[in-house]
């Protein structure tokens, strides 16, 4: 039994990752909208290296996050960081914008509640 989920485990993961790689140069186009040219090879580093974890979960929620980020959806880095709570991809993201995102590196820590 022990054999045949250990095969079953190795079989999920070769797919997650062969979808992954599928969506490389989407991932990358995309993220070049949010991302200062001059960064565009850290992004590319980025998604490449999501690869050997997560397999790319990780970027896609860092799309989405940035996607907002740039319709100014978020008004403070703490927004952003409830929206990622309980998120398991959570401290990558947040390390994607801290390096990448403009939109997110403008936003205040918090916002005054009057």
């Amino acid at each position: 039994m022990g054999k045949e989920l250990f095969e079953q485990r190795e079989a999920e993961i070769r797919m997650k990752k062969n979808a992954a790689i599928k969506q490389i140069p989407d991932w990358i186009e995309e993220g070049y909208k949010y991302i200062p040219k001059e960064l565009w090879d850290k992004w590319d580093d980025c998604v490449l290296a999501s690869l050997k974890i997560y397999y790319g979960e990780e970027i896609v929620l860092a799309l989405d996050i940035m996607k907002k980020l740039h319709s100014n959806v978020f008004q403070s880095k703490n927004e952003v960081r409830d929206a990622l709570l309980g998120e398991e991809y959570a401290m990558p993201v947040e390390y994607i914008l801290n390096s990448l995102s403009t939109d997110y590196n403008k936003l205040p820590e918090d916002i005054e509640k009057s």
